[in-house]
């Protein structure tokens, strides 16, 4: 780092020069003046090309380098045998190296190196392992630059994980690298032990900034834990990195620890013997409550920051809806309220929308779809991408039209990388709280960026208004927090008479609190006249309505809609009618929308 020093220093501002202190003990300095004073508060020694004292400025620029900078790749030529002959090159004993045990090492399986002429650490070895095996090797040198051989990325188990697979520990320590992770399992589970609390474990991702995707791919893990406790660097990019963290943690659980003030790591505190200190901060850890207060400056940058919002598409026949009422498409976060009296076709609907998201855009897509079965939802959903209802064929037909379009199949269920396209929640059958932990592990493990739920009521039920209220209250924190966008289908309340299934209902007519109707971004409401004799065609014609739209205001009908029972797809109803004239031959039927 001496070069980037160097030129660190040789655009600051000089103040003063004085007598170079290391220069004076070596019997020279003569003039004085070798000791350059620069305006940040750093002091260079031009004569010896040295540092006397760094400036805060670059210490921070310094550990961000060396926080986040990219591991040497050494290529992937890694085996068990490659481990085995490193391991016979190696010592477990770190030798006194940043205070660490021997046995401390021996937990973790890392291995040292040592430099023959000084017997010091040359290197310090860090097995990777994968689903529980072996899959590569990190390794740092005394200058804190990283290497890595074989497997270590996001798919990989978080540093020290396969040593706590069967811990009994209610609280887990998430740390910021190897050393500090290995200090803490010394200092603070060493401790937990001594006074009969049990082992803690202690982990860390083993990449940078994209560490979170790895507690993402260990989310149910960590979650088997009543208490998380994050340890981040004590400097702006840790505290970055924690903030970046903590989104793909179970937020109820997370708690931050603190270090004592002049301290940026867990291993700086074990090196000064500070260990008494750094269990008490551990003990202290306070649960995880982010700032939500932000200037009048950070709204002015908003109102100039043009990147437009990301936006979910609507399906060809909502083009109405998506152009005309939404410009362009539902943005990023919102909670889309879709209502209709029972047995009109709104899972339909919703299943025509799930299948457009599927099939054009990026996002993956959670679903409860808690009037269906796992197996019905397929054959529903596999209804429209053959664009042939399922249902409306006897078994023989279904088999052999299933197994003619295995492939075709395929694409609607794999990306073609291989990875799922979307996630179903079987399990609905627990309370509300369960139901949650799902939701946030659909959201944060799976990555699902649009959540399902059809329809909200069979949630609520049995739940009392105030229950239904913290529920809806949970699913806006969660929209905002993770930039997502809940779909949720709603029933209205029972109506009597014949007579109300041709009536527009109202946002109050919905079943359950009124705060379904207050959380609400845009809300569609359905209905359409399923009295009429079957062979009318006006029976499949469903209106929509929208009643409220937080992001253009724009409300009112929208275009109707028709429904084809034998290809089980879904139209535009105007352009239908025009490309299919001798279906409407008869005059029409009058609806008596109300």
């Amino acid at each position: 780092m001496s070069k980037e020093l160097e030129e660190h220093y040789k655009k600051a501002r000089v103040v003063k020069q004085t007598r170079c202190p290391k220069c004076e003990q070596e019997g020279k300095d003569r003039s004085g003046d070798n000791a350059t004073h620069y305006e940040d508060g750093g002091i260079f020694c031009w004569a010896r090309h040295g540092c006397i004292k760094m400036s805060d400025t670059y210490k921070k620029k310094l550990n961000q380098a060396i926080e986040y900078k990219e591991d040497i790749d050494m290529g992937n030529d890694f085996s068990p045998e490659y481990w085995d002959n490193l391991v016979a090159n190696t010592t477990p004993d770190p030798r006194g190296y940043r205070g660490l045990y021997k046995d401390t090492c021996e937990k973790y399986g890392v291995m040292h190196e040592m430099d023959p002429e000084t017997g010091k650490v040359k290197f310090q070895y860090y097995p990777i392992t994968k689903a529980n095996d072996l899959s590569g090797v990190r390794w740092r040198d005394m200058n804190k630059d990283f290497f890595r051989r074989g497997e270590v990325g996001m798919d990989c188990d978080l540093f020290g994980q396969v040593a706590f697979q069967n811990t009994a520990s209610k609280r887990i320590i998430i740390a910021c690298g190897e050393i500090d992770t290995m200090t803490l399992y010394q200092v603070v589970s060493n401790e937990s032990l001594k006074k009969g609390y049990g082992e803690i474990p202690v982990v860390c991702t083993t990449i940078g900034e994209g560490g979170y995707k790895q507690l993402q791919k260990h989310y149910h893990w960590l979650d088997s834990f009543e208490r998380i406790i994050v340890c981040p660097d004590q400097d702006d990019a840790g505290l970055k990195h924690l903030h970046t963290l903590v989104k793909y943690l179970p937020k109820d659980k997370v708690h931050i620890m603190s270090l004592p003030r002049g301290f940026k790591d867990p291993n700086e505190m074990l090196e000064k013997g500070k260990q008494k200190e750094l269990v008490n901060a551990f003990f202290k850890a306070q649960v995880y409550s982010p700032s939500g207060i932000v200037g009048s400056d950070a709204l002015f940058h908003d109102l100039y920051d043009f990147d437009d919002k990301p936006r979910l598409s609507l399906p060809p026949f909502m083009r109405y809806v998506q152009d005309d009422m939404l410009r362009g498409g539902l943005e990023f976060p919102a909670i889309f309220n879709i209502v209709a009296p029972s047995g009109i076709g709104k899972s339909t609907i919703l299943n025509e929308m799930v299948y457009h998201w599927i099939m054009n855009e990026p996002y993956k897509i959670g679903i409860l779809a808690l009037e269906s079965t796992r197996k019905e939802f397929s054959k529903l959903l596999a209804s429209r991408h053959l664009n042939k209802k399922l249902a409306l064929l006897d078994s023989l037909e279904r088999q052999a039209l299933l197994e003619g379009t295995v492939d075709h199949n395929r694409d609607l269920y794999y990306n073609t990388d291989g990875s799922v396209r979307f996630y179903f929640m079987e399990e609905l059958d627990g309370d509300i709280k369960r139901i949650k932990e799902l939701i946030e592990q659909l959201i944060i493990s799976c990555d699902c960026k649009i959540i399902v739920i059809d329809p909200l009521q069979d949630l609520f039920a049995g739940l009392a208004n105030e229950d239904q209220e913290e529920f809806l209250g949970w699913l806006k924190i969660m929209v905002k927090r993770y930039e997502i966008i809940f779909v949720c289908i709603n029933h209205i309340r029972k109506q009597d008479g014949k007579s109300d299934q041709n009536k527009m209902y109202m946002e109050s007519e919905i079943m359950g609190s009124s705060t379904i109707i207050k959380s609400s971004f845009f809300t569609m409401l359905l209905n359409r006249n399923k009295y009429l004799k079957s062979d009318d065609p006006m029976t499949n014609v469903t209106k929509i309505m929208i009643s409220k739209n937080r992001q253009t205001g724009i409300t009112g009908p929208a275009n109707d809609l028709y429904y084809d029972n034998v290809s089980h797809l879904l139209f535009d109803f105007e352009e239908y009618k025009q490309n299919n004239p001798d279906l409407f031959k008869e005059p029409e039927q009058e609806s008596n929308y109300q």
